[in-house]
């Protein structure tokens, strides 16, 4: 790998012996099956080769990332979390057999790896049961295509009973998770010693723009929400992607042409804050001098002044539509880039990828 600090965001990327400004990953149709991964670091927008990172588990699927862990499944879809830096591990038993009712016996093992975990975040505590004062982890999922919520602690599997919702993104913040519905309804639990106890559950309406409506319909775009903390205040992110987007960036309908490859891509970006005593998300116009990571990883504000080289009030984006980035052997993981709130425009990290196998991932490191 080449010398250089990690103390900035950075995105993981497939194995590239090509480093500088635009590596080629369209060849890389090895990606997850080598330990080498790249990386893109925010600060100065270049690729870098780190060597081994994945050593003992190359065919790990990464499905997130949280206080400076990377969370995997091994081959045998066990959860797992990996500490780039260093190379530690730390191991969680298997999903119980009943998280899988609502798929079919026939799906490929393989394929159900990459698309039944939509999103995981870490807690960490220390508990007066482990004399050592050694961090002891809980993992929380979203997952399956119903888009439930689940997590680990005391090394077992539990459903949460109470979160009656399909889910978006879910983060923690204060040692309490907080987790965004469908229908940007927001709901919280503290984590006690035998398990969740729910204390939040705010049903927010959205401020509605009747042009945006227009200018991104339903019919042409998809909607991906986002939940993080800026500040004190919980924002709502709104991605929308042009589900066909020919290569000059026209978002076009399904069959438009037939023999060109029209991709989706993430097109626009609108934020929002809860505004508890209206119970309303309100559009935001500003970041207020910050910069947002979203995608795979657990969404999170940096402020601009710690990240050299970053404009201030934009939004770093990866791609994390799991249902369908498999689907195609012609691309995937491609959607990837910066959108400037200030300037309302999507820059593409790397606009001649379609092909991205792994997907990038953003690690925030959590001193930031």
């Amino acid at each position: 790998m080449v010398a250089i600090g990690l103390s900035v965001p950075y995105a993981i990327l497939p194995g590239s012996s090509i480093q500088g400004d635009t590596p080629d990953f369209n060849d890389d149709e090895n990606g997850t099956n080598t330990a080498h991964r790249g990386i893109f670091t925010v600060s100065d927008n270049k690729f870098y080769e780190w060597k081994y990172m994945l050593k003992g588990h190359p065919d790990s699927w990464c499905v997130g990332s949280s206080l400076d862990f990377l969370i995997l499944l091994d081959t045998n879809g066990f959860p797992f979390l990996l500490n780039p830096t260093s190379s530690s591990c730390i191991y969680f038993p298997r999903f119980p057999h009943s998280f899988f009712s609502s798929y079919s016996l026939f799906l490929d093992d393989h394929v159900l790896r990459k698309s039944f975990v939509s999103k995981a975040v870490l807690m960490s505590y220390t508990s007066a049961s482990f004399p050592s004062h050694t961090p002891q982890y809980i993992l929380v999922l979203i997952f399956s295509c119903a888009r439930k919520l689940a997590y680990c602690q005391h090394n077992k599997w539990v459903e949460f009973f109470d979160a009656k919702s399909s889910y978006c993104d879910i983060i923690i913040h204060n040692n309490n998770l907080f987790a965004l519905a469908d229908n940007s309804w927001l709901e919280g639990w503290e984590f006690c010693d035998n398990g969740p106890v729910k204390v939040l559950d705010v049903r927010p309406s959205m401020e509605i723009d009747d042009e945006e409506d227009r200018e991104f319909p339903w019919d042409t775009f998809s909607t991906q929400s986002y939940l993080l903390m800026l500040e004190k205040d919980f924002m709502l992110v709104k991605r929308f992607i042009g589900n066909y987007v020919t290569t000059d960036g026209e978002v076009v309908y399904e069959g438009h042409d037939d023999d060109a490859l029209c991709p989706y891509r993430t097109k626009y970006f609108v934020v929002y804050k809860l505004e508890i005593g209206e119970v309303q998300w309100k559009k935001k116009r500003s970041l207020n001098d910050n910069v947002l990571f979203v995608g795979a990883n657990e969404s999170a504000s940096v402020p601009a002044q710690a990240l050299h080289g970053c404009e201030t009030d934009s939004i770093y984006f990866t791609d994390d539509r799991w249902e369908e980035m498999n689907l195609d052997s012609l691309y995937g993981g491609h959607d990837w880039g910066v959108f400037s709130l200030k300037n309302q425009c999507v820059n593409s990290l790397n606009p001649y990828a379609h092909k991205m196998n792994p997907p990038p991932i953003w690690v925030v490191p959590t001193f930031l």
